[in-house]
């Protein structure tokens, strides 16, 4: 029987009695299978037995009958393969030059031009396009040829163009900046880290006419440790550790691989909030191909090519769309070949110039709503670039929350939208209740937000503003003399409290509120809080994570946004202390992180869930719960 059959028995047991055989070979033997077509292909090929006799894919089994499979996987590899298109730039009878696509691995490859050219003697290709790139291919197809191409290889002749999107707007000088980079600086790589083929790690048995496929090939150990990302990314040059037939690397160079780029010009430079600006290049090289090196060196002058493999980083907007560098063009010989940029490239700029208009048309109408004036092109240009730096509510003074205007500073946290569901709960949750002068005790209040919105809202209602800091606390207290006063006189209805009665606010910490000597010896009615529960360790090894997201938080307090415990350690403070502020059946209302919602019910088990409330992204982003009666 041919290596390339697998071979299984196995008699039907009483659980999978009664299943069409299709469904019984997916089920018992998908490892093998793979598919419920591969598994009518194989029933059709009459690999399949039943008591010793071929069978249809509709029987149905009955226990104690024995299925046989045999399945081929080399007639179903293929089969594959016969559906797959390969773009074949240029063809002769000694050599082609072929496009590979992104997501298509070099033994893929291989085994897909050998199909397309049962004719040749061999099927060589001198370097390796990464499985997550694309990119021009040189295929050798008789010994002679690929002798010629070693040669041409190691003597450096054979040109190579990229073309790249990386982060940042580069500086003119910028080919200087990667070469030097390169001159006695980069660190030695790892044998997994080069790409020429010379040896191909993809050679082929010299079977004239054959139409063999090559088993895989074995993987060469990696001898260099890389970050939990990368060495968790199957796509990272998971082809080019493979030892071919021509034994020692013939372009060794130590293991040490110099960049040879030969010039580099900027295409065009796009906007982004995700990395200020995107710029795409053209780089000249030659042989022997080093992509790797270029990555590293791009990665360490500071504008790392888009991509998840090894030296290259990701656009938050952009995961795992693959690497955004691509063999564009080469010449061997007398022979020059080009081929466009992929789609994707230009679909990314479009996407990435979309998004950073629209931000920018709302920054420029904040700017516009707090009546500032843009007297000239340096005003206007602030506005335009403000990636990485102050953000704009503070540097405007001010924010919108809830219809209101809060007067901020770096004291205190921005005001978010999401924010204002725990507004809109306290107010739906006092409308069910006849409480004629409702208490609300707000921690962490920073300006002063949830507390003066729900106030405005409810005129009877009085409330407490904790903050551990003094001046988050100023800010809270000139927002409450300016906010409630305009919002009293605005109300027809029985005279309410005077404003500083209304809202009182406090220097103290959340765990050190008592209620005989800060709430006036009453407990509260509604507590609400949108505590910290941002867990900083995991912020800051969130590669994916948008740089300009990760700047902007460096001009909040971190008091405000961080928290120890995986970021739940001021839910499980709060709840240990709320059954001493909130009153029998009173609630407590609590902005949650993403994706924290189910450990904070836990923590809250001992009071009643009324309800979870979703942000206008569809985050689970409020939780109300109830104080049981005991």
């Amino acid at each position: 029987m041919s290596d390339t059959v697998i071979r299984a028995d196995r008699v039907v047991g009483a659980s999978h009695a009664g299943l069409r055989l299709r469904k019984y070979l997916v089920t018992v033997w998908r490892q093998i299978v793979g598919s419920k077509e591969n598994a009518r292909q194989s029933i059709k090929r009459g690999e399949v037995l039943v008591n010793g006799q071929v069978a249809e894919e509709t029987r149905i089994l009955l226990e104690n009958d024995r299925v046989e499979l045999n399945f081929d996987k080399q007639i179903d590899q293929l089969r594959r393969l016969q559906g797959i298109e390969v773009e074949i730039m240029h063809q002769d009878a000694d050599m082609a030059i072929a496009w590979k696509p992104p997501g298509m691995t070099q033994q893929q490859f291989v085994q897909l031009m050998r199909f397309k050219s049962p004719e040749a003697e061999l099927i060589w290709l001198p370097y390796v396009v990464p499985k997550p790139a694309s990119g021009l291919l040189i295929v050798a197809k008789t010994q002679a040829k690929k002798e010629e191409i070693i040669a041409k290889y190691q003597q450096s002749a054979i040109r190579l163009g990229f073309t790249v999107i990386c982060h940042g707007l580069v500086p003119d000088d910028f080919l200087d900046i990667v070469r030097a980079h390169t001159d006695g600086n980069a660190a030695p790589l790892s044998s997994a880290d080069t790409e020429t083929g010379i040896p191909s790690p993809t050679n082929d048995a010299d079977r004239p006419n054959s139409t063999q496929l090559h088993p895989p090939p074995k993987k060469r150990q990696r001898t260099s440790k890389s970050d939990s990302k990368e060495s968790d990314n199957e796509d990272d040059e998971g082809d080019e550790g493979d030892e071919g037939d021509e034994g020692e690397e013939a372009a060794n160079d130590g293991g040490r691989r110099a960049l040879r780029l030969d010039d580099l010009s900027v295409q065009c430079v796009t906007r982004s909030n995700n990395a200020d600006y995107l710029s795409t290049l053209a780089l000249a090289s030659h042989s022997p191909l080093s992509s790797v090196t270029i990555r590293h060196c791009f990665l360490r002058a500071g504008h790392p090519i888009i991509g998840n493999s090894a030296a290259t980083r990701p656009l938050k907007t952009h995961k795992d769309k693959g690497l955004y560098m691509s063999l564009t063009s080469l010449t061997i010989d007398e022979l020059t070949i080009t081929h466009a940029e992929p789609d994707k490239f230009d679909f990314l700029r479009q996407r990435e110039q979309r998004f950073w208009q629209r931000a920018y048309e709302k920054r420029l109408a904040l700017v516009q709503q707090s009546g500032k004036v843009l007297d000239d092109d340096d005003d206007l240009e602030w506005v335009q670039n403000s990636y990485g730096k102050e953000p704009i509510a503070y540097i405007l003074g001010e924010k919108m929350f809830h219809g209101h205007r809060f007067v901020i500073d770096r004291t205190c946290l921005i005001p978010r939208p999401s924010s204002e569901t725990l507004v809109d709960a306290a107010v739906a949750w006092l409308e069910t209740r006849e409480i004629a002068k409702p208490r609300i005790l707000d921690l962490g209040t920073g300006c002063g937000n949830l507390l003066l919105s729900i106030l405005a809202a409810v005129p009877s209602a009085t409330g407490f503003g904790v903050d551990i800091s003094q001046g988050a606390v100023q800010v809270a207290e000139a927002n409450r003399d300016r906010l409630l006063t305009s919002s009293c006189a605005k109300e027809e209805a029985a005279p309410v409290a005077p404003t500083v009665s209304r809202a009182q606010f406090l220097v103290k910490g959340m765990a050190q509120v008592t209620v005989a000597d800060d709430l006036g010896g009453i407990a509260v009615d509604v507590l609400v809080c949108n505590p910290p529960y941002l867990d900083k360790a995991v912020i800051e090894r969130k590669h994916h994570m948008g740089k300009q997201q990760r700047l902007a938080l460096g001009f909040e307090p971190d008091e405000a946004l961080y928290a120890g415990d995986r970021g739940y350690a001021w839910y499980r403070t709060i709840h240990t202390h709320a059954h001493q502020w909130v009153q029998k059946d009173g609630c407590v209302i609590l902005e949650c992180g993403k994706g924290m919602m189910d450990t904070i019910r836990e923590i809250w088990a001992d009071w009643r869930v009324v309800r979870a409330i979703q942000d206008n992204q569809g985050w689970d982003r409020c939780l109300v719960v109830q104080k049981m009666t005991q």
